[in-house]
């Protein structure tokens, strides 16, 4: 019995018919959706109650992934944030402002220049101690974590 075999040369013009015929569709990927994301791209969501306000960066939206949500914090100055739970691992990096940062029963006080994380499914507690807002990136692994945030959060609209 004899197996049907090409030889190396009569492959190429099947390497190259299949990369062309996946360009297109890359193409078309890329188009729709941002890689680089304009601030006027992002959405703004604000709690009603504490003022804090989201702005969604990276999500499966903006940038295409579902692995992680980036977010733009801004929590003003004596916001406690009780006691709470994630379902992702939550990273901060402190821009400015000073927070007090309560994971497992463990206090620390993070402020600018210092990042913090916070393991998936662990007990968090955030609380702002500066006289000014603490302006954080927030990333959320994997993503999805701010859609369930903001749920009841509206959308920020221009002043």
């Amino acid at each position: 019995m004899r197996t049907l075999c090409f030889s190396r040369w009569m492959s190429i013009p099947l390497l190259l018919v299949g990369l062309v015929g996946t360009f297109p569709l890359a193409r078309t990927w890329a188009e729709d959706v941002p890689r680089f994301v304009r601030p006027e791209q992002a959405t703004t969501y604000i709690d009603p109650v504490t003022k804090t306000e989201l702005t969604v960066l990276i999500d499966q939206h903006l940038g295409g992934t579902a692995e992680l949500t980036l977010g733009y914090l801004v929590v003003p100055p004596g916001v406690d944030v009780p006691d709470h739970i994630h379902q992702s691992t939550e990273t901060f990096y402190i821009l400015s402002g000073e927070m007090e940062q309560t994971s497992e029963g463990k206090v620390q006080t993070i402020s600018a220049g210092m990042a913090c994380l916070v393991p998936a499914n662990t007990t968090t507690r955030h609380t702002v101690k500066s006289k000014d807002s603490v302006h954080a990136l927030v990333i959320w692994t994997p993503g999805g974590e701010a859609k369930r945030i903001v749920k009841e959060w509206p959308v920020k609209t221009a002043q």
